[in-house]
This record gives C-alpha cells, sequence and structure tokens, in this order.
C-alpha cells in the first residue's frame, strides 16, 4: 500500500512538476514528456537542498549564470525535475506550487490556485489587479498589469508550454499555459488568497512608463554616451542604449546571458519582430521604443541618453553635408490675396512646430512653436537669424526665400525648407504702365511708377553679425522651449516703402 501511495505521489509530480527547459523567446520548446529516471542528472553544481512544506527534498543546482534547475525526491526517491533557463519555470503537485527563477531562487506553497479561469480581471492578495486575455494572433494566454484606474499596462504572453510565470506588485503569479489555472503566492506575508475574478475588462491602454535605468548614463569616447535600461522581456534581458554624435543612436537587446538578439540604430531604426523602435533618430534627442506584442500594442519609450556638451551632431551622410527638408505637415494655404502659410516639422521633435509665411509686402517669416502651441521664436526679413534656437532665413529680399534650422552651432548644417511660393498672379494690376513689385536684382524694385529701397546687405540677406552670434556657438541649443529669440542690438533697419500714388 505504502509503494502504491508513493508511486502515485511520484506519477502526480512528474505531470506537473517535471517541466522541460526553458529557453530564450521565439526558440522552439520541446513537448514536455514524463521522467522515467530512478535517479536525478548528475550535471550542474549542487548550491543547495530545501524541504517544501509537503515533505518534498528540493536539491537545486547551478549549471550557468541564469541556468539553474531544481530535483524533487519523495522518501528519497527522485520524482522530477523543474528547469530555469534565463526565464523562470514552474511546477503543480496536486496544488503544491515550485517556482525556480533564472538567478536560482525558489518559492513553494499550497493552494493560492483558481481553476475553470474565464478571461477578465482578477485581485490577487496583495491587492494587485491583472487581467487575464489571449493573444488575438496565436491564441495564447497572457496577463497584463492593470492600474487603478482601470489602464492596462501591456500584455504579455505564455512563453512555456505548460505554465508561466510572472511577479506582478508583491505577488508571484504562474499560469497554466492552456488555461484552467492561475496561482499566486505573496512571499514573506501571511495574507494569502487564490485570485478573485472580478469580471470587467480594462480600459484601453495608456502610455507606459519608461523602462528602468539599470547603469549610466556614462561617456565611453569624447562624443560617444551609453545606458543600459531593462527590457520589456524581464528576467535579466536588458538593452545597451549607445548615442555618438557622429554614428547616432543605436539600441542593442540582449539577453538574460548577454547574448545579442537584436539591434536596431539610426539606418535600420525599427525591428517589428522583437518590438524595438527608433524614433527622431537624426535629431539631439532620439528617443528607443520597446514592446512584446504587436498590434496596436503601445511602446515603452526611453530617451537615449544626451551626449556631452560641446559635442557636435553630425547628420545622417557625414559632417558637412546637408540634411534633407523637415516635413511638410500641412499647407501651402493660402491665407490673404498675396499671403501664404504652411506648416514644418521642427528640427526639435516630438511634435514641435514651424509655422512658415511668405508675404509679398511683410516678406518671409518662421516661428518655432513648441508641443503645445506655444510661441518659441520668431525670424523674419528685418531679423532673419536666432542663432540661440538655431533659425535661420536666407533670400529674404527674393521671390524664393528659405528657411533653415538645427539644433546645434559650429559647423553644424541647416536644415533648409523653401517658403511656400506666392500665388501665380499675386501682385499683378490691371492696365498698362503699372509694376508688379518684383525685385531688379539692384537693390530696388518699381512700384506704381516710384521706386523705393529694398533692404539688402547683411539683414535681408541673412548675414550673422558678431552682436547676434553671441556667447559658445558650439554648445548644444536648449530644446526645452525656455530659450528666448536674440535681439539684434543696434540693428533697427527697416525698409521704407512708399505707397504709390493711385493714377487717375
Amino acid at each position: 500500500m505504502r509503494i502504491a501511495l508513493r508511486t502515485a505521489v511520484a506519477t502526480a509530480l512528474l505531470a506537473g512538476l517535471a517541466l522541460t527547459p526553458v529557453v530564450a523567446t521565439g526558440t522552439a520548446f520541446a513537448a514536455e514528456q514524463p521522467v522515467a529516471a530512478a535517479e536525478a542528472p548528475a550535471t550542474g553544481t549542487l548550491v543547495r537542498t530545501e524541504t517544501l512544506s509537503d515533505g518534498t527534498l528540493v536539491k537545486v543546482y547551478k549549471l550557468g549564470p541564469t541556468w539553474y534547475r531544481a530535483d524533487g525526491y519523495a522518501s528519497g526517491a527522485f520524482i522530477g525535475s523543474v528547469e530555469a533557463n534565463g526565464r523562470a519555470a514552474a511546477g503543480n503537485n496536486n496544488g503544491g506550487f515550485l517556482v525556480l527563477f533564472e538567478d536560482g531562487r525558489t518559492v513553494s506553497w499550497l493552494g493560492n490556485v483558481a481553476y475553470k479561469t474565464p478571461l477578465g480581471l482578477y485581485r490577487l492578495a496583495d491587492g494587485t489587479v491583472v487581467e487575464l486575455g489571449k493573444n488575438p494572433k496565436d491564441g495564447r494566454l497572457g496577463l497584463q498589469l492593470v492600474d487603478k484606474a482601470g489602464t492596462g499596462h501591456g500584455f504579455t504572453y505564455a512563453y512555456h508550454p505548460v505554465r508561466s510565470v510572472w511577479t506582478y506588485g508583491k505577488s508571484v503569479v504562474v499560469l497554466a499555459s492552456h488555461g484552467g489555472e492561475l496561482a499566486a503566492y505573496v512571499p514573506g506575508t501571511a495574507k494569502q488568497a487564490a485570485p478573485v475574478y472580478l469580471g470587467a475588462k480594462a480600459n484601453p491602454q495608456q502610455p507606459l512608463p519608461p523602462a528602468e535605468i539599470i547603469s549610466g548614463p556614462t561617456v565611453t569616447s569624447i562624443c560617444t554616451v551609453t545606458e543600459d535600461i531593462r527590457s520589456s522581456f524581464g528576467n535579466g534581458w536588458r538593452v545597451t542604449l549607445t548615442n555618438d554624435s557622429a554614428e547616432g543612436p543605436k539600441a542593442v537587446l540582449k539577453d538574460a546571458r548577454g547574448k545579442t538578439v537584436s539591434t536596431v540604430d539610426r539606418a535600420h531604426p525599427l525591428d517589428s519582430r522583437n518590438g524595438l523602435k527608433i524614433e527622431r533618430g537624426d535629431t539631439l534627442t532620439p528617443r528607443f521604443g520597446q514592446r512584446t506584442q504587436g498590434g496596436d500594442t503601445p511602446y515603452r519609450w526611453n530617451d537615449f541618453p544626451l551626449v556631452p556638451r560641446g559635442c557636435v551632431q553630425v547628420k545622417p551622410g557625414g559632417q558637412g553635408t546637408t540634411p534633407p527638408p523637415a516635413k511638410i505637415i500641412s499647407g501651402p494655404t493660402v491665407v490673404g490675396t498675396c499671403t501664404v502659410t504652411e506648416v514644418i516639422a521642427s528640427s526639435y521633435g516630438d511634435a514641435w512646430r514651424v509655422t512658415l509665411t511668405n508675404d509679398l509686402k511683410k516678406g518671409p517669416k518662421a516661428v518655432l512653436k513648441d508641443a503645445r502651441g506655444k510661441t518659441v521664436s520668431t525670424v523674419d526679413r528685418a531679423h532673419p537669424l536666432d542663432s540661440r534656437n538655431g533659425l535661420k532665413i536666407e533670400r529674404g529680399d527674393t521671390p524664393t526665400p528659405r528657411f533653415g534650422q538645427r539644433t546645434q552651432g559650429g559647423d553644424t548644417p541647416y536644415r533648409w525648407n523653401d517658403f511656400p511660393k506666392l500665388p501665380k498672379d499675386c501682385g499683378k494690376t490691371p492696365g498698362a504702365g503699372t509694376g508688379t513689385g518684383t525685385g531688379t536684382g539692384t537693390g530696388t524694385s518699381t512700384q506704381g511708377g516710384q521706386t523705393s529701397v529694398v533692404p539688402k546687405g547683411g539683414v535681408a540677406a541673412g548675414a550673422e553679425f558678431g552682436s547676434v552670434e553671441q556667447g559658445n556657438d558650439t554648445a548644444l541649443f536648449a530644446a526645452s522651449g525656455t530659450g528666448a529669440a536674440v535681439v539684434v542690438a543696434g540693428l533697427g533697419l527697416t525698409a521704407l516703402r512708399r505707397r504709390a500714388a493711385a493714377r487717375g
């Protein structure tokens, strides 16, 4: 009778405790097989022995930096193993759970399990709320943390063919990959309970907080800085962010053993398979996004570390080359008889905008606005340069003015956009003998039979006067939007135009 009982216990334990090794995401798993061996495998270094509350003896072996195995024994006989390789693994022996983490830690408990679990929200013993959901693409079950406002923070789906393990709040959670079993345990507390079904589904997902910084930022060379952050894959995975003034941003995803899984950079900013993305790669403020699922799952965004002050950002194509024009957001739009506007993206990124206005009488004007729509700086034909904010107008006294912007000084090239063209018939007056107001190339223009002086030279051509280029031109421009436009002292030049007398 005792032998039969021991055999039954061993068989039950083998069905739940003996799991296949856990490997990196995307690697095929072998089907779970009962362990029929009479004794445990001999590989690995024994690190400790412990006894579970049901009397099971567990020996924990180290097989690698993030690779451990726990062998179970009942009445001296080997009954199965749980193996964690890069990610935690779990076993269940008739309601007795054993979780082995990839750093060798173990957690075990009896009970605290909900069976036949429908999809929806569950409250854990520590008050944490999670949602049980299903991947619409492959049907895998998964969990996401739900905050007090009822907002979900992104699903992570089952990674093991039998049981997957996560930590939410203070609770260790075990989910059977094929459903019907959701268990949780709060280490170190007396208050324990099975997950309680709440019913309702979480609200649509909101932007997630940045990933935790593990180390850095660290300056590795004159104009290169790195930083390590946690990967959304968790369990020892990390991402190394590198910002280099010449090469631009780069993000390298590494697994728990330090093996490179994927790399994105300025030239190749998207890896949709591993959920990696770089935005604003050709600006001073690039950012890195990561997620573990596709579709409309939100990215978790981190800013790249800033390069040291004084470093000059080299745009794609190399030092001294001209970056491509900024993206046109809207327009051109004719807002008056001889006035046209266009909105383009700002080099500062993050929804900053520049409104370009071309007016026959007043000339070109560019207005820089931050993400909240607040005006940061304005340049026009009379004041064509704001060196502090990196704005510049050239050819302001011609029919083809252009606008330049940059986020750093020194010899950093400008990004140039042509102002929108005036309407074709703008400025023409019916009847012979009337002037069109267009320039002659000599600094004068004819308007209604009279001549007026058109500004030229320093201001008209956008020349950079010493009184304008103040301070250290190689310092980075403030991207906070607090820098006011530079006042051009002593340059109160005004173009006096006399209105032509009406002809009878």
